[in-house]
């Protein structure tokens, strides 16, 4: 993973990562909650390559194609419902990738400003951050202040006016088609590393930079 510093453009001064499925392998709790709230209102369930195939934002459109009803099940209900089982076991049930630490230490020490952007919600990612020992590596978090998982967009532009960001010199690191459309929305070139919460064939098709996997070589 620490190889992603190589795709890194020239000229780069601030890296913003997304954090689910970005810098936090949560992508199996995740699914077997969902497939836990699938069995319970005798949905069919999802297999992981299915999952990645599907999920998206906003999170409101993905659970309409799982087949929850929201005439019956408020998608609000849902969320919070969700959000309830995760937060609960995320520290025991989820960890951060696989050198995730060491890419953050060699960004800091090669002068970077990290910042979080993330549909989660903001108080949580800082404990979650606080859990891992990553708290003092992030000059900022910019999250949600609720739990259903909208979209980034509007968060996106707040982060660039708070921090007067240069989108020339500024590079979104996530991993899903999302992250693209905040990042065009932006005007900030996007690396996506989909072997998070999407499959690589979802991904490739955008006009960004797509790695099959953070531990490889680009695959576009």
């Amino acid at each position: 993973m620490r190889n992603l510093t190589r795709h890194i453009p020239a000229g780069t001064e601030t890296v913003v990562f997304d954090w689910n499925g970005t810098l936090l392998n949560d992508i199996d709790y995740c699914l077997s909650i969902t497939n836990a709230m699938l069995e319970e209102h005798a949905l069919p369930q999802l297999t992981r390559s299915r999952y990645r195939d599907i999920f998206g934002f906003p999170v409101q459109d993905y659970y309409r194609r799982l087949g929850f009803d929201f005439t019956e099940h408020p998608f609000p209900d849902l969320a919070a419902r969700w959000m309830r089982t995760y937060t609960a076991e995320v520290t025991s049930r989820a960890d951060l990738f696989d050198q995730t630490e060491a890419l953050i230490a060699d960004l800091k020490n090669g002068g970077y400003r990290l910042v979080i952007l993330t549909a989660a919600i903001e108080s949580d990612v800082h404990d979650l951050l606080a859990h891992h020992g990553l708290d003092q590596a992030f000059d900022e978090v910019f999250g949600l202040d609720h739990c259903e998982a909208s979209s980034k967009v509007e968060r996106g532009r707040q982060m660039v006016e708070a921090l007067g960001l240069d989108t020339r010199s500024t590079l979104l690191i996530g991993d899903t088609d999302h992250d693209h459309e905040v990042g065009q929305d932006l005007g900030v070139p996007t690396l996506l590393l989909a072997d998070g919460h999407q499959s690589y064939d979802r991904l490739r098709r955008l006009d960004c930079s797509v790695l099959p996997t953070r531990y490889q070589g680009p695959g576009r």
